[in-house]
């Protein structure tokens, strides 16, 4: 089972939900390695992906601290960390393919989805065990011991710094400036118009 999404896409949440459903050994990757019925993608907003991104090196940067420089580095990052893979393979039919959006605040979606991709039953006992488990409250008990982005536990592949104050939707809106966002806009058009974003975007 390969579990594919670009960077900061909400892949290490349904990364532990898929360990505590199956017995079986999970590939956690940024960087797609095949299409087929065994490949989980999940996908973000690419806005709010970059946030997210730049966040977790300074929790506390301002959006006036995000100089072209910076900004052009993270989205080459965002877009190495399988943005522009994801693209390519967007209408694939075979894998499951989870928005986070529809999932964050709804571990129901992505046990239905689950459920129904896989052929396999979770019963609401383990729902609950994870839900309890994975709760944004005890996942930041989980890494408040880690000072940085760069210490993670192997396990779980929790980072310091993993939960970020933009981590909800549309809060690139609240992170960038105007002139952040026509340059993102810029770069990221075909992106965010093939992963359906852009009547969001392009509507502010």
């Amino acid at each position: 089972m390969i579990l594919f999404s670009p960077a900061r896409s909400g892949s290490t949440l349904v990364y532990n939900i898929l360990n505590n459903i199956f017995n079986t050994n999970i590939t956690k990757t940024h960087n797609i390695i095949s299409v087929n019925s065994n490949v989980i993608i999940t996908y973000r907003n690419p806005l709010d992906s970059l946030a997210s991104l730049i966040l977790i090196d300074n929790p506390y940067i301002q959006p006036s601290q995000v100089d072209d420089t910076l900004l052009l580095r993270k989205l080459n990052e965002l877009r190495k960390n399988g943005l522009d893979d994801i693209i390519k393979i967007f209408n694939n039919p075979h894998p499951l393919f989870l928005k986070y959006e529809d999932f964050r605040d709804n571990y129901d979606y992505l046990y239905e989805n689950i459920s129904t991709h896989f052929n396999v039953y979770i019963d609401n006992t383990k729902r609950e065990v994870i839900n309890n488990k994975f709760s944004l409250d005890n996942v930041k008990k989980q890494i408040k011991g880690y000072k940085s982005f760069k210490e993670w536990d192997n396990k779980t592949k929790l980072h310091g710094n993993h939960v970020s104050k933009y981590g909800g939707e549309s809060y690139y809106k609240v992170f960038f400036t105007h002139n952040h966002l026509e340059k993102i806009k810029g770069e990221l058009n075909e992106h965010i118009k093939i992963l359906g974003y852009d009547e969001e975007v392009y509507t502010d």
